[in-house]
Parts: C-alpha cells; sequence; structure tokens
C-alpha cells in the first residue's frame, strides 16, 4: 500500500519548563540540542491538519530523551527511550490537531550532538 510522508518540520514551538518564564519559541526540526550543564525538559507543540485522504500514523525517528507524547491531549504511547524508530498508530484525526512532545535533554559528553527529531505523519490510502 502506498505510503505518503508529511514531514513536520517547520512550525513547531519550543516550551523551556525549567526556565522561569518560558515564552514559546519557534523551532525548526531536525534540531541539534545544545548539551547543557544539567538536563533540560523541554516541550515541543505542533499544530496540524487533517490530511484530505488516508488513515495516519506518526513516525519519529532521532527522538532520544522522549518522555510523554500526546495527541488533542490524550496520551499516546511511547517505548521509554526509543532508541531508533518509533511508529505511533493515530486515532481518527480532527480537522485541527495539536501534538505535544515532553522531551528531556540529557548533559552530553565531549562527542558532537547529532540532530534530533525527524518527525512525520505516514498517510496510507
Amino acid at each position: 500500500m502506498p505510503e505518503h510522508l508529511i514531514r513536520l518540520r517547520g512550525g513547531w514551538k519550543l516550551h523551556d519548563l525549567d526556565a522561569e518564564a518560558s515564552n514559546a519559541t519557534p523551532l525548526t526540526l531536525p534540531v541539534a540540542w545544545e548539551s547543557p550543564p544539567v538536563p533540560r525538559r523541554l516541550r515541543l507543540v505542533r499544530k496540524f491538519g487533517r490530511p484530505k485522504t488516508g488513515r495516519a500514523r506518526l513516525v519519529l525517528e532521532a527522538v532520544e530523551g522522549l518522555r510523554a507524547m500526546t495527541l488533542n491531549g490524550d496520551s499516546l504511547a511511547i517505548d521509554a527511550a526509543p532508541p531508533g524508530r518509533l511508529d505511533v498508530d493515530l486515532p481518527p484525526l480532527g480537522e485541527r490537531n495539536v501534538l505535544v512532545l515532553d522531551v528531556v535533554i540529557e548533559s552530553a559528553s565531549e562527542e558532537p550532538t547529532p540532530l534530533w527529531g525527524n518527525i512525520a505523519l505516514a498517510i496510507t490510502e
């Protein structure tokens, strides 16, 4: 069955949950996080419309530190720390939808930080 990917690159809003005044800042994925001196708790929010046809699932790659995920306020099941690719079947989508990812960015070693967050909607007819 053919599959069409809608990459969710731009349009994200980043909230730093550990900052006293966390104003949302725009974010484009994938991103190279700066290594924090202590772990940082972040919330990424992305609004999107319902695809015109087909069934949707969420495909997430390189999302280390993903702790929780909700769609329109309902929790989506995830592995505690998916090391590679995570496929999540989605319930029927509304006209407008909100995806929320809660992430913890750990302190890194001296190695370069890999890009984080290849996320897409996979639509099947």
